[in-house]
């Protein structure tokens, strides 16, 4: 009996040398998920931290004049214009309205590349409830709240997506489920290098919906969070993913409108 268990358990030479190759395979993938892993780990930790315990309470500008209670100082307050209203994107018969907090300047470039690529998260809840206050004030009720995706290459160099970030902190303030419904191919160029047409056919098959979300949003009321809006393609063209499978009503809230 023991002769038998021996012979199918034999392993030749050759077994040996496929299975150190497997073997070394698998540590080299496991590796580079366990780094990824514990980059999103150590985003989401100064995430959290920078909730839980928020800067000295100087203006997030200047960082100079300590406040009371807002994140940016009356002076600096002076320069970032804010856009009152909504605004409107037409393409062929169908015009898009969407609401932005601020027109895109130079304060409030400075403020998104630090929330975008130095994790300056007190910048993000600066904008989240820049965001909260349209909603207030254009009494806009919702279901859900979605957000515009960031690419996976941006979120791999990153650490993380900003517009889920500011739809995480509105949640917080709502109670509302955030719905991941929208996913983005990787196969797009920077938007940043194009020309305004280029944008437009550059996004055209960029962004697709999850089915498993087709009956949770069905006839409902959403929200859809992005950081700027330029030429409108990408919240367009998310919006579109939206109302095809069956959302009621979608309003568009981004942090700032900009020019091309």
């Amino acid at each position: 009996m023991g002769k038998r268990i021996n012979k199918y358990l034999k392993i030749n030479n050759n077994n040996k040398s496929v299975r150190k190759a497997n073997l070394t395979g698998v540590k080299h993938i496991f590796i580079k998920y366990l780094s990824i892993l514990i980059k999103n780990i150590k985003s989401i930790g100064s995430y959290l931290l920078s909730i839980i315990f928020p800067e000295d309470g100087m203006c997030l500008i200047c960082r100079k004049d300590k406040l009371n209670k807002d994140f940016i100082c009356l002076c600096c307050e002076k320069n970032i214009k804010s856009k009152e209203g909504s605004s409107y994107i037409k393409i062929e018969e169908e015009v898009l309205k969407y609401y932005s907090t601020s027109y895109y300047s130079h304060e409030i470039r400075d403020l998104l590349m630090r929330f975008k690529y130095k994790k300056d998260f007190n910048v993000g809840r600066f904008f989240a409830y820049s965001i909260l206050e349209v909603i207030d004030k254009q009494h806009i009720e919702f279901d859900y709240i979605c957000y515009v995706p960031a690419s996976k290459s941006g979120i791999k160099a990153r650490g993380y997506d900003q517009s889920k970030i500011l739809a995480s902190i509105i949640r917080e303030y709502n109670n509302k489920t955030i719905l991941h419904c929208i996913n983005r191919n990787n196969n797009t160029r920077e938007q940043k290098t194009l020309s305004s047409e280029e944008r437009w056919e550059n996004l055209k098959e960029a962004f697709y919906f999850d089915n498993r979300f087709k009956d949770k949003i069905k006839d409902k009321k959403v929200i859809l969070i992005d950081d700027v809006v330029t030429t409108g393609a990408t919240v367009y063209y998310c919006y579109k993913q939206l109302k095809n499978n069956g959302a009621k009503e979608i309003n568009i809230l981004t942090v700032a409108k900009s020019k091309l």
